[in-house]
Order: structure tokens, then sequence, then C-alpha cells
């Protein structure tokens, strides 16, 4: 079983894998504003956009494994190697992202 492809990208200096599936269909800028910034620091380019609480909950859920810390620290001998990604993860910031809009959803009806 081969891991979902990513495109990497730097934010605040943490590096995200956000998966081509993601850039590809669901991203509301469509893809090219990710591809954009492939391998790079995309850091100045979304607080320009005053993406939303939701969107940084969602980039957080594609934080690499190591915590974002690429090439900052050794791995650990004899650990296994971690690959694709952790829908788990991913899963539990969904199901945040969406009580949190369920919410506003209410109170802005109120």
């Amino acid at each position: 079983m081969s891991a979902e492809p990513y495109v990497v990208v730097h934010y605040k200096q943490k590096t995200y894998h956000v998966p081509r599936s993601y850039v590809d269909n669901e991203h509301p800028g469509g893809g090219k504003c990710i591809l954009d910034y492939e391998n790079n620091d995309m850091t100045e380019a979304f607080l320009e956009e005053s993406h939303s609480e939701e969107a940084e909950l969602i980039l957080e859920g594609f934080l690499a494994e190591d915590g974002g810390n690429a090439g900052k620290k050794k791995a650990k001998k004899n650990a296994p190697a971690k690959e694709g990604v952790d829908y788990f993860t991913v899963g539990i910031v969904a199901v945040t992202v969406v009580a949190v809009g369920c919410i506003l959803l209410m109170k802005s009806d109120s």
C-alpha cells in the first residue's frame, strides 16, 4: 500500500504535508494557490489572505508527523518509519471544524 502523495509547504517555521487530493479537489482557492508555494514558505501569503480559524485547523491537520520540524531533529535509531496521512487526526480536526461551524451557525440564527 502506498502513501497518498502530498505537497510540502512551510508555515510559521513548521512543515506541512498537504494531501494532493485536498490540493486538487478541496482547497476553496484552488490548488494553484498551494502549488505556488510547494517546498517553500507560505506564511506571508497565508496571513495576507486572512484565512479563517477553520482554515488554520485544517492546516494543522496536515502538520508533518515529526511535528513540522523536518530536518531539525535527528531520527531515533531503530524507530520505524511512518508513512502516509494520519487520518485519525485529520478526522478529529474535521469533526471539530464541523462542530465549531454548527455552533457559529446556531448563534447567528438566534
